[in-house]
């Protein structure tokens, strides 16, 4: 969970870009793209306030002055949440070619559901951030609100005037839109800096990164006991070498010895490894657990051994399941590698306040909103080109779901790491 609120809350800055410099370029330039026809999501007719629309007929217009959505004394308009989406969704039809929002992405859940689903989450993330820029007294500046200004006349004037008319979009409205999100920006890097000088000495501890280099000589590629149809057993029951493989691994020690003899006469160890090593990488970054920056877990032998030395040393050779290797450490503090984990952590405890925040927050999402139905681009059903650029886009946008529906586990899940 920790991070898809993470992706969510810092995805609002993306929002940013995609709403007022994308949608200059979301005007409709021919009859393919006409949307003034288009059909209902889930192609029946609706009942109660839903929006409507069928081939030949127009939208129900959006009350723009209509509260969308409320949270504490935190008000947006539906115009500014109606200009959000307007925007994304021309941004998936335009970039994945996504032209029917009512398929469905798995049971009981449609392309337009998750649409309006991260709509919501970047909206309630733009509420939380204005209640912080409240409690911290950020502001915009007049420089900042008149550039504002200039990107919403720019972004206003590329508008077709259906879409002003059948939203309310006005330059005022979108402005509002606008000034939120760059004052979004400002709270995020307040909470940036705040969240990192408030790390404790402990956690800052656990950001320290040394930085290795190490040379591979694989056990892996050698022959097998069932290649060589020689398998035995020893008297507990555990499978044991061949006499092909323990060869092998004999011939494999062997190099590693005389390798390890040209670093230690002084040969450039990086050349030495370019030449021997088994390994796709030469040079990893890693804490006193044996993790990478991105979460990878080195196995034990190998992080004890990295661990172990000083500044410049170098070791004998470490046997692992993957092979034998030498290990030289390059710096004892790898700064890049402790910014950004210190960095991560920073987003971590961000999130984890947001989320606190969300748990807690009563909000609630009008009618309007909450009813209405992710319509479609008039498009020619027969068209090759376009069955083919669905299909991709499907794909696509399925991949992107599925990757946040399952970020929580990814989160939880340790990703353990050849030693390599």
């Amino acid at each position: 969970m920790k991070k898809f609120y993470k992706k969510s809350i810092v995805s609002i800055l993306l929002v940013m870009i995609l709403v007022f410099t994308f949608a200059a370029g979301c005007s409709k330039k021919d009859s393919s793209s006409d949307t003034s026809g288009e059909t209902a999501q889930s192609g029946e007719e609706t009942t109660g306030s839903a929006v409507v629309a069928e081939y030949g007929t127009e939208p129900v217009k959006v009350n723009p002055d209509e509260i969308a959505l409320k949270v504490g004394d935190f008000e947006m308009t539906a115009a500014e949440m109606f200009y959000s989406y307007y925007s994304m969704k021309n941004t998936f039809e335009m970039y994945y070619g996504l032209t029917d929002w009512g398929q469905q992405l798995y049971e009981g859940y449609s392309y337009g559901d998750y649409l309006k689903s991260n709509i919501e989450s970047q909206m309630l993330n733009l509420a939380y951030l204005m209640t912080k820029a409240e409690e911290l007294g950020i502001e915009l500046t007049e420089e900042e609100i008149t550039e504002a200004k200039e990107e919403v006349a720019s972004a206003f004037a590329s508008l077709p005037d259906e879409d002003k008319e059948t939203y309310g979009f006005t330059e005022d409205n979108l402005l509002k839109l606008n000034e939120h999100m760059k004052l979004a920006n400002k709270v995020m890097e307040q909470l940036e800096s705040d969240a990192a000088a408030a790390l404790t000495d402990e956690e800052k501890a656990s950001c320290k990164y040394r930085k290795i280099q190490h040379i591979l000589i694989s056990t892996m590629d050698g022959p097998s006991s069932t290649e060589s149809g020689d398998t035995s057993e020893s008297e507990s029951g555990a499978e044991t070498e061949s006499p092909e493989e323990s060869e092998y691994k004999a011939e494999q020690l062997q190099l590693a010895k005389e390798v390890l003899e040209k670093v230690k006469s002084g040969e450039d160890f990086e050349k030495l490894a370019e030449e021997y090593t088994a390994d796709s990488g030469v040079e990893y970054s890693i804490n006193a657990d044996g993790q990478t920056p991105d979460g990878a877990t080195m196995v034990t032998e190998f992080s004890e051994a990295a661990n172990a030395l000083g500044e410049g040393e170098i070791s004998d050779i470490v046997e692992t399941q993957y092979g034998y290797h030498i290990i030289k450490c390059v710096s004892l503090n790898d700064e890049d590698a402790a910014k950004e984990a210190e960095q991560n952590l920073a987003y971590t405890n961000i999130t984890e306040a947001y989320q606190t925040w969300l748990e807690s927050a009563e909000y609630t999402f009008s009618d309007t909103w909450k009813d209405y139905v992710i319509i479609n681009p008039k498009v020619e059903l027969e068209s090759e080109t376009n069955e083919e650029t669905d299909s991709t886009a499907e794909e696509t946008v399925a991949d992107e779901a599925e990757s946040e529906a399952e970020s929580e586990s990814a989160e939880e899940s340790e990703s353990t790491a050849e030693s390599e």
